[in-house]
């Protein structure tokens, strides 16, 4: 599996590329092997809002209190897939990350309210990430019922080298269900 991905805006520092190289390593394909390359436009901040949500409340209604940086570099990962969703995945990245300027071209309907992007030390990092995803959604677009739970952790810096050092975990839990073929409720956590 080859995929690339390319992230193009109306400003300045926005144009990216996500991509990634897999081989499986079995005939069944539970177990793969890749290579990802990335540079992009990032957020610590998905934990509060989904990319979606907070799209289109920084269109319409100028408001936007995530900040960004810059990320880029390459990584090696083993995956272990189960069933059609879910997979244990381990990642190897070398990256670097830096601070962007806000830019915004507009809004829809009023005026522009974006918080400052906090500095992000220029330095190389060099992390080892675990990774973990139980997924039983009925459909991945249009979901009606199952779950979707994530959990990631990232450790940068000390043997594994780099100039920066941290501890990252995050855990998501999403619960669809459907109630008297109509009712349909989404929470997540």
């Amino acid at each position: 599996l080859i995929e690339a991905k390319i992230i193009t805006a109306t400003t300045r520092q926005a144009f990216g590329f996500d991509s990634r190289m897999e081989l499986p390593v079995d005939k069944q394909r539970r177990y793969v092997i890749g290579l990802a390359a990335r540079s992009l436009t990032d957020t610590n901040d998905r934990w509060r809002l989904d990319d979606l949500e907070n799209s289109v409340k920084a269109f319409l209604f100028g408001y936007d209190y995530r900040y960004y940086f810059r990320r880029e570099g390459y990584g090696l990962y083993f995956r272990r897939d189960y069933g059609k969703h879910s997979h244990l995945r381990l990642d190897w990245r070398n990256e670097r990350c830096y601070s962007l300027n806000n830019l915004s071209p507009f809004t829809l309907l009023t005026q522009e309210t974006f918080a400052p992007n906090l500095p992000v030390p220029s330095d190389q990092i060099n992390s080892l990430v675990m990774s973990a995803v139980v997924d039983t959604r009925n459909d991945a677009y249009i979901t009606l019922e199952g779950f979707w739970i994530g959990a990631e952790v990232e450790i940068a810096g000390g043997r594994l080298g780099g100039k920066s050092a941290f501890s990252r975990f995050d855990v998501e839990i999403k619960r669809w269900d459907t109630f008297f073929k109509r009712h349909h409720t989404f929470i997540r956590t």
